[in-house]
């Protein structure tokens, strides 16, 4: 059986719970993970084991034919990550892989029913979130009945996220590539995954708030190791969900980094606080000037709203008497040659105006709900708008979920020599409803002169760095409400799975507490 219909077969609830330490052995855990992890074994006489996937990347070693190992099934461009029985880790092309043949999960018939779903199809209100197809094949299309577009077929055994309830005997689903429609419910029956698997939000690692976290740290750590990143490159980071206002990353929340262009949300957020105090008219010369400070992030129209609020000056005068800001400092008009380097903020303050403008409370609690809910909106929608086609955002662009249309993004970036980074707020569909939460990643090197030539190359590392970062937080939050998603999931696991005492104790004085306490009104 090919690998193509290994995947089709096996469920992820079925399959090989493996878990990568800190040195790559493969081990199992007390609380069992439900792992991405295939066994193989080397398909050809002999085969490279790189660094990276690509021909391009350093060679590890060389794997003799037959040799057992074990690989990831999250290919990049043909190329997947393994793991051998004696620990090392790197990369193969999966065609030169053998994958060990399993046994087929369902039997092989025109139409069958999951051993012990019965035969229940789908309900107008479901008590489960998952389903799986009970036919050969089943289209997927754009709304509920057989006139709608074909988006796609779904093989039988395919499972799938249930998005909400029936609509006349159609239900509205999306699979783990996130493709997304409606089906017949009668094709249809319910899954519910096993009791005994451990999703990955639910592991707790001593030392962290989240698996999240620790998976990160993990993972900047493999970087710094490995060479791929500089130890002088540090990353400063919050993300919370905004269903429920958990913190699930806090790492270096309070530093004081360099601002580059993330700094023109804040100057946003002074134009709508100066506005409401009636100092300020609000007009469509003004809209302009903002949209192309967010929108496509000009220099020249920040300056020009900065010197319409009275300058750098006034405007840490409007945003500290906010009382929403403790790092935020601004103190200098934007270069021409957009070189700014004496605005600092922190990844802390980039969230808490995240999630106040989120929750329509931009303003504070003492202003008027409507005036809050006007600028609120006014800013969000802002923060939506495309912009160049050439610039990419390191939050969803080139992610695995960069093409999924159910998710949208509300963003800000930041770059110049020595810092590169991304606040936003990202939302997308879940069996239950639409979730959001935010995510602020900056990455500094404080002294950027140490970085070696064009410092575009040093941004596009590191900008590839943080969409992996993105990909674990989506795979993270798509676990806790029940999305089914491989996106970013492999890599999450072999990560969080390495964190041991050892990381724990390396990185716990880098973890700060971070309470949104002002925040608190909002989700009581």
């Amino acid at each position: 059986m090919n690998p193509l219909k290994l995947r089709t077969f096996l469920g992820l609830g079925l399959m090989a719970l493996y878990f990568l330490q800190s040195h790559g052995e493969v081990r199992s855990n007390d609380k069992r993970m439900n792992y991405l992890m295939r066994k193989a074994e080397v398909g050809v006489e002999s085969l490279n084991l790189r660094h990276g996937p690509g021909t391009q990347y350093k060679v590890l070693e060389i794997l003799p034919g037959g040799k057992s190992l074990h690989y990831l099934a999250e290919p990049r461009r043909g190329w997947v990550r393994v793991t051998t029985e004696e620990g090392t880790t790197g990369w193969t092309f999966l065609k030169f892989l053998k994958p060990e043949h399993s046994r087929r999960i369902f039997p092989e018939k025109e139409t069958f029913q999951v051993p012990g779903s019965g035969t229940d199809q789908i309900p107008s209100e479901f008590p489960s979130q998952f389903a799986i197809v009970n036919v050969t094949a089943l289209n997927l299309r754009s709304g509920p009945g057989s006139r709608y577009e074909v988006l796609g077929t779904l093989k039988g055994g395919s499972k799938i996220s249930l998005l909400g309830p029936q609509k006349n005997r159609w239900v509205k689903i999306s699979n783990s590539e996130d493709l997304e429609g409606w089906a017949a419910g009668k094709y249809l029956s319910l899954y519910h995954p096993e009791p005994e698997t451990q999703p990955i939000h639910e592991l707790q690692i001593p030392g962290h708030r989240t698996s999240l976290e620790a998976g990160i740290l993990a993972y900047m750590e493999d970087l710094y190791r490995s060479g791929r990143l500089h130890r002088q490159d540090s990353l400063s980071m919050v993300a919370q969900d905004l269903s429920n206002g958990k913190l699930l990353v806090s790492i270096r929340p309070r530093r004081r980094v360099k601002s580059a262009s993330l700094i023109k949300l804040p100057i946003l957020h002074a134009y709508m606080l100066a506005i409401e105090e009636g100092g300020k008219e609000h007009s469509e010369q003004n809209q302009q000037h903002l949209s192309k400070m967010i929108r496509f992030s000009s220099n020249e129209s920040t300056n020009w709203i900065l010197k319409r609020l009275g300058g750098p000056a006034q405007v840490q005068k409007i945003l500290n008497q906010s009382g929403m800001y403790h790092e935020l400092k601004i103190v200098e008009y934007i270069p021409e040659d957009g070189k700014t380097y004496r605005n600092k903020v922190s990844a802390a303050d980039l969230n808490q105006i995240l999630v106040r403008t989120w929750f329509h409370k931009s303003l504070g609690e003492k202003t008027p709900v409507k005036q809050n809910r006007q600028a609120s909106k006014r800013m969000l929608y802002l923060m939506s708008l495309p912009g160049y086609k050439w610039i990419q955002d390191r939050i969803k662009d080139g992610t695995c979920f960069a093409r999924r249309k159910s998710v949208r993004i509300w963003d800000k970036t930041g770059f110049v020599k020595g810092v590169n980074g991304d606040a936003g707020i990202i939302e997308f569909d879940t069996p239950k409803g639409r979730r959001a939460y935010t995510i602020v990643m900056i990455m500094e090197r404080e002294n950027y002169r140490s970085i070696p030539g064009d410092a575009n190359r040093w941004s596009a590392k590191v900008a590839m760095v943080l969409r992996r970062i993105s990909e674990m937080g989506y795979a993270f939050v798509s676990s806790h409400y029940n999305r089914l998603n491989q996106c970013g999931l492999g890599l999450l696991l072999q990560y969080a799975s390495r964190t041991n005492g050892e990381n724990s104790s390396r990185f716990h004085f880098e973890i700060e507490k971070f309470t949104p306490s002002s925040l608190e009104r909002i989700w009581n």
